[in-house]
């Protein structure tokens, strides 16, 4: 098969991609941006389909009109990930900086309509292609960095925060590995590309198979667990929060308690006592049990015992961290954090991080 077989065949899959994702029943705000993501992929497809049959020549404007675009599905990256933590588009002012990549782009190639120089199409082509593959990059870090925010995890130690709530993050922890995959191929065919220009058609082979990949993964994902984006009543993001029954208490409302409950829990640190109960939290937040527990259920999807031996789980890192306690066995450390059995912080340790206890002292001393 040759490249151009190839880019027909993705560009085939991806349409079919997109009809499914036009389908009543997956009509989600990330979703349809999604299938603009597949849009712009599938202009992608069609440009390089011409470029290698011949149609479009390198050096001439319309082979460097494609540039801008590739740029753009890495804003709506962003923007489809911030949808799905939130449940909606929720965007601040400050976020049209995330276009950035696409106005820059855009605007380096205003000159090439009258400028006929092939030395300054190579340079700007080759800048272009720099900040296309430190855009998706940073795409990367913003994800990251806005999880890290909703979920209110004070440390960006890059494993506490995307080993936090694992199953209701499936999706957008895949983009985040996916768009850094997607940095590294690009990157390497930039910058290896200026030393071996014959391995561009190679890479070129490798990022149309990776981006095929990228969306074959998203879509079976999706498909398989529509509820990863798609909830019963509304549309709702991570935190989607599902009310007792006959319960008066809003999201907005939850939001509220959940961050006087977090405020408690990281100041006043009630968690290291192993006795540490419901009733006991109820009477220092001045919030009801019942209510606390409808919280932490419908907002944030954990029991009280699950949210205070995660925040158990963190002091244990804080403290193996630190050199006062480089004396203490892991089970001292552990009933310092609050745990009153070895097998409970165990399986605690295991469910909250991916890593056994022993794992994680020893990637500390790595360090």
């Amino acid at each position: 098969m040759d490249i151009q077989h190839l880019i027909l065949f993705c560009a085939a899959q991806t349409i079919i991609l997109i009809l499914i994702f036009l389908q009543k029943k997956f009509r989600s705000l990330p979703n349809m941006i999604l299938v603009s993501i597949f849009f712009l992929l599938l202009l992608h497809y069609v440009y390089y389909y011409f470029y290698y049959e011949g149609a479009i020549s390198y050096g001439t404007t319309l082979s460097f009109s494609i540039l801008p675009l590739t740029v753009l599905p890495v804003s709506l990256i962003y923007f489809y990930c911030i949808s799905m933590i939130y449940g909606k588009l929720k965007l601040k002012t400050k976020d049209i900086i995330y276009f950035s990549p696409f106005i820059i782009i855009s605007l380096l190639f205003i000159p090439v309509a009258t400028i006929n120089n092939p030395v300054y199409y190579k340079n700007i082509s080759l800048i272009a292609g720099e900040i296309l593959a430190f855009s998706f990059l940073a795409a990367s870090a913003l994800i990251i960095y806005r999880l890290a925010e909703f979920y209110q995890i004070n440390t960006l130690k890059l494993k506490t925060i995307l080993s936090y709530h694992k199953r209701k993050t499936t999706i957008v922890r895949l983009f985040i590995f996916l768009t850094f995959i997607h940095f590294l191929v690009l990157a390497i065919k930039v910058n290896l590309g200026l030393i071996f220009p014959h391995i561009t058609k190679t890479f070129d082979i490798i990022n149309l198979g990776f981006l095929l990949a990228l969306s074959y993964i998203n879509t079976w994902v999706i498909v398989s667990n529509p509820k990863a984006v798609i909830f019963e009543d509304q549309r709702v993001g991570l935190g989607g929060f599902k009310k007792y029954e006959k319960s008066g208490l809003t999201k907005a409302k939850a939001q509220d308690k959940v961050n006087k409950l977090n405020q408690i829990m990281e100041e006043q640190k009630p968690f290291l006592n192993p006795d540490f109960n419901l009733y006991q939290f109820s009477k220092i937040s001045k919030i009801p049990a019942h209510t606390i527990s409808e919280i932490l259920n419908g907002l944030i999807g954990q029991s009280f015992s699950d949210y205070a031996n995660n925040y158990r789980i963190e002091e244990f890192k804080l403290m193996a961290a630190k050199p006062r306690y480089k004396n203490f066995t892991i089970l001292a450390l552990a009933h310092e954090a609050g745990f009153k059995s070895k097998a409970t912080f165990n399986a605690c340790f295991k469910k909250f991080t991916g890593q056994t206890p022993s794992e994680y002292i020893q990637s500390l001393k790595k360090e």
